[in-house]
C-alpha cells in the first residue's frame, strides 16, 4: 500500500520490541529563515546546539536501539560546519545517512563533500515561485 523503505514486518517487529528503525537528528537549535508555520525558533545562540559529544552519543544510542538510518535536519550555519563530520561518523557506525536542509549557508566545499560521499540530500523548497518562497519562509531572498 505505501512505498516505505521498511517492510510491514520490520515495522511491526520494531513496534513490538520497542526499538528504532530510523531517527531524525537536528544539529542546531535554530533556523536562519523565519517560516511562520514552523516550530523552530529563528536563530539561536550557539550554546543551545547539541555538542559534538552529545550528537555522537545520540547516534550510538540509536544504533544500539536498532536504527538503520539517521536523517540529519540541517537548518542553520552552525549545523553546516558539522554536517560532513557528522555524516562521516554516522556512516562509520554502519548506518545509512541522509540530509534534509533549507540549503542556506551550505558552502560549495560542503556540497562537494556530501556529493562525493554519496549522501542523499533533500533541499527544502516550499515554492518554485520566488515571491511565494520568500513569503512562506518569512525571509526575503530565501529563493536564492
Amino acid at each position: 500500500m505505501y512505498q516505505l523503505e521498511f517492510t510491514r514486518e520490520e515495522i511491526e517487529e520494531t513496534v513490538r520490541t520497542a526499538r528504532l528503525l530510523a531517527m531524525e537528528l537536528e544539529l542546531g537549535a535554530g533556523c536562519n529563515p523565519h517560516c511562520p508555520h514552523c516550530y523552530v525558533p529563528r536563530r539561536s545562540s550557539s550554546g543551545e546546539a547539541l555538542s559534538e559529544e552529545v550528537v555522537a552519543n545520540v547516534i550510538l544510542q540509536a544504533r544500539d536501539r536498532g536504527a538503520r538510518r539517521i536523517t540529519i535536519l540541517d537548518r542553520e550555519v552552525e549545523g553546516h560546519r558539522r554536517l560532513s563530520p557528522t555524516t562521516r561518523f554516522v556512516r562509520s557506525q554502519g548506518l545509512d545517512v541522509e540530509v534534509i536542509t533549507n540549503g542556506s549557508g551550505i558552502t560549495a566545499e560542503t556540497a562537494r563533500e556530501l556529493f562525493e560521499a554519496r549522501v542523499p540530500v533533500a533541499l527544502r523548497m516550499d515554492s518554485l515561485d520566488e515571491e511565494t518562497q520568500d513569503l512562506l519562509t518569512g525571509t526575503e531572498g530565501s529563493f536564492q
